[in-house]
């Protein structure tokens, strides 16, 4: 009986054991699945990736066109003059208009010089196919031009190859670029990244205005990218490419483009007039430094104001004097259609969404003086600015 007691505790701890083992290689098969499970995932999810990024290539390059200038030459031997490809770049068909879009610096030499170009849709040997093109429009502050197929028929032909708009508004760093175009002449050419940077200022060339809200990315641009599309991660139109940051003229990692908001209203006028026509606001402001200095931290504080100007007309206040010195705070400016702005480069980016003969919303804080009171109080009072 006594070694019947004794063996009772000896079974329960090879039982209690043998459950422990059985556990554990359970939790291990389980742990082992899971990571395989994920390992799994991560693989599928890189094929879906790849095999998307294969479908837009092949639903979007032959949508985007290879640009070469025509200039004339003269050949000495012969004493006849011929034409050349001077230059070369990038674009797209715009919005089912059968109009190509690029940039005004790819033009420019024929736009100088009232050549036509050259607009090459990129394919394979049966679709690709070459077509003489006007410069319809060009807004070079904005370094942007619209191209425009010599036959009607062509024209209507290719309207189907337009790529289909995004917006830009609501980007995020961090969100997926794409860039397709003819770096160094090589066509079809897709490379990937992301969005780096946002609200960038970008020149559009010597002597020429800056085009506010750029997009910087990091997905690879080269000379001859220049004009053709940045799209996201579902092939809609984001940006046009138009600039690198470099220190020796090849690619160094951050490249920018100018976002399609801003592309909707400029190629829409272009294609609709030819042309941009644009009065400035009659506006100059205090400096931030200045502002602070006035115990103002937020707004631009309006300095002057143009006689005749559509500031004028819409009865904006600068700053004022007395015949005893005595300076009295003008208006300023918080909101331009509903956009904040803190600084001149703010409101000029808000006022270049807009074209000549469109009205912009402002929202102003004004100092009245209220009846009963000897110190003025600022009110905010909504302004409409006709731009003319």
């Amino acid at each position: 009986m006594m070694m019947v007691n004794n063996l009772v505790p000896l079974l329960l701890l090879l039982l209690l054991t043998s459950s422990i083992n059985s556990f554990v290689k359970q939790h291990t098969y389980i742990e082992t699945y899971k990571q395989w499970h994920l390992k799994m995932s991560r693989i599928s999810s890189s094929i879906n990736n790849e095999e998307g990024m294969v479908k837009l290539f092949e639903e979007t390059f032959e949508k985007v066109v290879y640009i070469s200038t025509l200039t004339q030459a003269f050949n000495p031997l012969t004493l006849n003059f011929f034409e050349i490809d001077s230059q070369s770049g990038s674009g797209f068909v715009w919005n089912n208009t059968g109009m190509i879009v690029t940039n005004y610096h790819v033009i420019e030499q024929s736009y100088r010089s009232k050549a036509d170009v050259q607009v090459t849709f990129l394919g394979n040997e049966k679709t690709r196919a070459t077509y003489r093109a006007k410069i319809h429009g060009v807004d070079p502050n904005r370094d942007i031009a619209v191209l425009k197929i010599d036959d009607s028929d062509d024209a209507l032909k290719i309207s189907s190859k337009s790529l289909p708009l995004g917006d830009s508004k609501d980007l995020k760093v961090g969100s997926t670029a794409i860039a397709i175009g003819t770096p160094f002449g090589l066509d079809s050419t897709m490379t990937v990244g992301i969005i780096s940077g946002l609200g960038r200022t970008i020149s559009s060339g010597p002597n020429r205005g800056r085009i506010y809200n750029g997009i910087q990315t990091d997905a690879a641009i080269n000379p001859g990218n220049s004009g053709g599309p940045l799209l996201n991660s579902q092939g809609k139109l984001i940006g046009m490419n138009t600039a690198i940051l470099s220190i020796n003229g090849g690619w160094s990692g951050i490249g920018f483009a100018i976002p399609v908001d801003l592309l909707k209203v400029i190629v829409t006028a272009l294609i609709r007039d030819g042309k941009i026509t644009r009065k400035p606001t009659g506006l100059s402001f205090l400096s931030e430094r200045q502002s602070r200095s006035l115990g103002i931290n937020g707004g631009l504080v309006i300095l002057n104001v143009e006689p005749s100007s559509p500031a004028e007309t819409a009865s904006l206040r600068g700053l004022r004097s007395n015949s005893l010195m005595n300076i009295s705070l003008g208006d300023v400016i918080i909101q331009v259609n509903g956009i904040s702005v803190k600084r001149e480069e703010d409101f000029l980016s808000a006022i270049d969404q807009n074209i000549a003969g469109d009205t912009v919303q402002l929202k102003v804080l004004r100092l009245i003086k209220a009846e009963g009171r000897e110190m003025p109080k600022s009110v905010e009072t909504s302004v409409r600015l006709k731009l003319t």
